[in-house]
């Protein structure tokens, strides 16, 4: 069973300094939200640019052209299933149209 709560003010200065509390308390979550994303952000992008700076430094810059060039293992195109089709067109019969 849920519960309600409700909060009543005989004050109209007490409601209006509640609401703005309220609201101040929602913007400082949001700003407080938007800096942990942004902090996120920033920190996948120094990891991202760590690694990258330790594979250009590692190997050179031959591991970054071979892996542009695409010196990877490439799909067999000999190994691709194929449906089997029928290799002609058979034309309807008469019966048929």
């Amino acid at each position: 069973m849920s519960k309600v709560y409700a909060v009543t003010f005989r004050n109209r200065a007490v409601a209006i300094l509640f609401i703005v509390a309220l609201i101040a308390i929602g913007a400082v979550l949001f700003t407080v939200g938007l800096a942990l994303l942004a902090g996120l952000a920033i920190g996948g992008t120094l990891i991202g640019a760590g690694i990258a700076a330790y594979r250009r430094l590692r190997h050179g810059r031959q591991a970054v052209i071979r892996h542009e060039l695409g010196e990877q293992p490439q799909l067999d195109p000999s190994l691709e299933v194929q449906p089997n089709r029928p290799s002609t067109i058979e034309a309807p019969r008469q019966g048929d149209v």
